[in-house]
């Protein structure tokens, strides 16, 4: 797991970190002690989880828990501080927990822990359906090439039903054949996306059963189904635009007008 803390006291900063790298769970830890560099951090680098002090002189935490929920859905954001008053604008700002100052190890350890046993961890997948479609993990853009890129959003759009090749042949080349050349281009598009899967360690994110495909759901933050289930924080994101890359997308804007 990797830590980001991020604290304007310089020694409150070196605790934290002290703490954080005792914990057995934590890979990785970095520290930033101003908004401003945590933000250039992350236009190329990503984390699991974020101690954020919530009193700074650049910045308030809750701002940063804002910021994050906007820009990196996939970071948890906890947050730390002195003053008890805070709780309740932790809970508004949807902080996955929120520690009194001073912070023990064994604190950092109970909270990495109950992230670990229960499963309440942002996802590393975030992908975007309205306006073009994107898939990110960890922050970055997946590289896909444009035909594999189209499978993966195609199965998005059908939210963890199961497609056959067949159907994604007549989809993706719009060949209602299936010719022998148009299954060999199918089963390229397969062997790079599990190539490429593997690679970021998320080989479960496609559901194979025989020649059936599906995505993963539980692994994904998805605007589209946010919005479909009214989350309030997607309700302004559709704006008459859903995978607008794709022709065939254009049949399914109805489900969100």
């Amino acid at each position: 797991m990797k830590v980001i803390c991020l604290d304007d006291e310089k020694i409150i900063l070196q605790g934290m970190l002290m703490n954080c790298k005792r914990v057995k769970a934590i890979d990785e830890v970095i520290g930033f002690n101003n908004f401003k560099d945590l933000i250039d951090y992350l236009k190329t680098n990503t984390a699991d989880v974020i101690f954020s002090d919530i009193n700074m002189p650049d910045v308030n935490g809750i701002d940063v828990a804002k910021y994050l929920r906007e820009n990196h859905p996939e970071i948890n954001v906890v947050f730390t501080t002195g003053y008890t008053e805070y709780t309740n604008q932790a809970i508004r700002a949807d902080a996955k927990g929120y520690l009194l100052k001073p912070i023990s190890k064994e604190m950092i350890e109970e909270q990495i822990n109950y992230f670990l046993n229960n499963n309440v961890l942002n996802k590393r997948v975030v992908v975007q359906t309205f306006g073009n479609f994107d898939i990110k993990v960890d922050g970055k853009p997946l590289a896909l090439s444009s035909k594999a890129k189209e499978v993966l959003a195609y199965l998005v759009d059908r939210n963890g039903s199961a497609v056959n090749r067949k159907e994604l042949a007549a989809v993706i080349y719009e060949d209602d054949s299936y010719s022998r050349t148009i299954q060999s281009y199918i089963t390229k598009i397969f062997v790079e996306l599990k190539r490429v899967l593997d690679e970021h360690k998320l080989d479960d994110l496609l559901l194979i059963d025989q020649n059936t495909y599906a995505i993963n759901t539980k692994l994904i933050v998805c605007d589209s189904y946010e919005y479909l289930k009214g989350n309030k924080d997607y309700k302004n994101a559709f704006h008459d635009e859903y995978m607008a890359q794709y022709s065939w997308a254009e049949m399914e804007l109805y489900r969100f007008e």
